[in-house]
């Protein structure tokens, strides 16, 4: 629950880009005022012919009005459907929810693939629950990622550095099947990887 928490609370930072036209622009800015009052019928007539078109943040809004039914009937396949449009065109919060989408069976089918694909995207923007799903991969060798113990450690390292007990447990029960030089390696490579994404 408190991942959804916070997921819905991202809605009121959504980002307007000035690229999208000024009309369309101040739709959308229109469009997220009346979500914000809890007129979500206001803000799905606004929304949908916008995403219609290829307006990411549209995309993203609207998958989050299906996900919470708010303004539409609640609806997790049209949630993966609209955050998937939302999704290739990079928009950050609705690749972290296909991650969690493809990983549990929500709205869709259940793919280790898929969930390897974005919960990747998702890692490497720092997305704790994402790095320790990729760590699970790695570990089992799904998804279509090679099994790799010490990229497992790795990220299940970043994931429990940001709080999340599960992949501490995960990381701590990994090295009972590793060398010393494999943990050793696992942690110098968190710690690149840490000081690379400070510097980004």
């Amino acid at each position: 629950m408190k991942r959804l928490i916070v997921f819905v609370v991202a809605i009121w930072m959504c980002p307007v880009s000035p690229s999208q036209g000024a009309e369309d622009t101040d739709m959308l800015r229109k469009g997220i005022e009346a979500y914000k009052q809890g007129d979500y019928i206001t803000g799905l007539q606004i929304f949908y012919p916008l995403a219609k078109q290829g307006k990411t943040p549209a995309q993203y809004l609207l998958g989050s009005m299906y996900l919470y039914g708010q303004g539409v009937a609640q609806n997790d396949t049209m949630a993966v459907v609209w955050f998937l449009k939302a999704a290739k065109s990079g928009e950050p919060r609705s690749q972290n929810y296909l991650c969690e989408a493809y990983t549990y069976g929500i709205g869709t089918e259940e793919s280790p693939q898929m969930a390897a694909k974005w919960c990747l995207k998702a890692a490497y923007r720092g997305d704790s629950f994402a790095q320790k799903v990729i760590g699970v991969h790695y570990e089992t060798g799904e998804g279509g990622l090679p099994q790799s113990y010490i990229d497992a450690h790795m990220w299940y390292n970043l994931a429990s550095a940001q709080g999340d007990e599960e992949a501490k447990i995960f990381r701590i029960s990994l090295e009972e099947s590793m060398t010393a030089e494999q943990i050793i390696e696992a942690q110098l490579r968190a710690v690149e990887w840490t000081k690379g994404a400070a510097q980004n």
